[in-house]
């Protein structure tokens, strides 16, 4: 496959991986410590599943992709980070 197709693929994963943490903390509120604990437990688990989901495929067709994917997921959480350190 082309290598921009496994970097793209990184970089969508690391955006729903960056708003999901963001729906997560938006919905958090403070009389209701137990559903927080299960929402960030349960928001965790979905984005590991979610990143191993795609590193697993792309490691399956070679390393290369692998570390494509991997770099992706790693730019777009920077990205984000990068562009509302402002707000």
């Amino acid at each position: 496959m082309n290598v921009s197709i496994w970097l793209l693929v990184g970089a969508l994963v690391g955006l729903v991986n960056v708003f999901s943490i963001v729906r997560t903390v938006t919905r958090m509120r403070p009389g209701a410590p137990v559903v927080a604990l299960w929402a960030v437990m349960g928001g965790f688990m979905a984005r590991l599943a979610l990143s191993l989901l795609a590193l697993a495929v792309a490691l399956r067709h070679n390393a290369a992709a692998g570390l494509l994917v991997f770099a992706g997921i790693w730019l777009a959480r920077w990205v984000c980070i990068w562009s509302t350190r402002n707000r």
